[in-house]
């Protein structure tokens, strides 16, 4: 049976190219918050290709090294390997969708796109090919396979960071400690207890390898500048600024920082933000400048 043409394979794969090049990184302020809301499917979808494609290898393995099989796996490969390339094309377009929201290293993001772009032809491929020519089916169905395991790893390069698939995890963040030293010391606010806090709780997701909303907290001027949602911080208003008002919604809230599975930053440290960004957000501003309630001063007065 022949559920899949090659006039219709081609047109799928034509239409994602095509969908690809209108919705370049980044452009998802002009395609709209809908396509915001689809690209986050992605992460779903994309495990629907990976499981068709392991049925549809040991399927074809099973066909091959049991003949008497054949017209049970025959049936069930009719079945799978459309499932498998509409299933692929549907990971690879919410893919597009997400990219288009920003936010991801372009290196690594151009790697995965185009490689499981060259999968996705492959699987059309090969499911046109099945029924008609078995050993290229067979050749284009492992082919198929090593595009999507390394289009894998760049996707999961793109999540985890580099080095994660190869177990090189990153290493387990330490919380900082404050500078040590009375209230009256000369330390700074944001270089020597800020930043350190940042560095641990935020920067992983908003750092320059990763940037969650095109929004960076790694460095003072990347949070002036902000994200596809405003400026990280308006000073003297902390009711304004992201980093702060973020902080304050509910755990349960979609847009709470940081996310729910993440580890809550100590307590007192969205109140130092708070005051920091009061009182006009100079790097130059002194712990000694500061008055503050007791749990955000230990943050300050703690022992290193």
């Amino acid at each position: 049976m022949r559920l899949i043409g090659w006039k219709a394979a081609a047109a799928v794969v034509a239409s994602a190219t095509a969908l690809a090049f209108a919705l370049p990184p980044g452009s998802a302020t002009r395609a709209g918050g809908l396509t915001d809301v689809l690209g986050r499917f992605h992460v779903l979808a994309l495990h629907l290709p990976l499981g068709a494609l392991v049925l549809v290898v040991l399927l074809e393995a099973l066909s091959v090294a049991s003949p008497r099989e054949r017209a049970r796996t025959a049936a069930a490969l009719d079945l799978a390997v459309p499932l498998l390339f509409v299933s692929a094309a549907l990971a690879f377009v919410l893919g597009v969708l997400l990219a288009a929201g920003g936010g991801h290293a372009p290196r690594h993001l151009a790697l995965h796109r185009w490689v499981t772009m060259a999968s996705l032809t492959a699987c059309a491929a090969a499911a046109f090919a099945r029924g008609r020519f078995d050993g290229a089916f067979r050749g284009l169905l492992v082919l198929t396979a090593a595009l999507m395991t390394v289009g894998a790893h760049f996707g999961g390069t793109l999540t985890h960071g580099e080095g994660y698939l190869g177990g090189d995890a990153p290493p387990t963040a330490v919380a900082p400690t404050a500078p040590s030293g009375p209230p009256g010391s000369d330390v700074k606010v944001l270089a020597d207890v800020l930043q350190p806090l940042l560095d641990t709780h935020c920067v992983e997701c908003h750092g320059e390898r990763r940037s969650k909303g095109r929004l960076r907290l790694d460095t003072l001027e990347a949070m002036r500048a902000g994200g596809k949602h405003g400026p990280g911080y308006v000073a003297r208003s902390s009711a304004k600024s992201l980093v702060v008002t973020r902080m304050h919604l509910p755990d349960d809230d979609d847009e709470h920082m940081p996310p729910g599975s993440r580890k809550e930053p100590p307590a007192g440290m969205a109140e130092l933000l708070a005051a920091w960004i009061d009182r006009g957000a100079d790097p130059d501003l002194r712990v000694r400048d500061v008055l503050l309630s007791e749990p955000a001063r230990a943050l300050l007065t703690s022992p290193r």
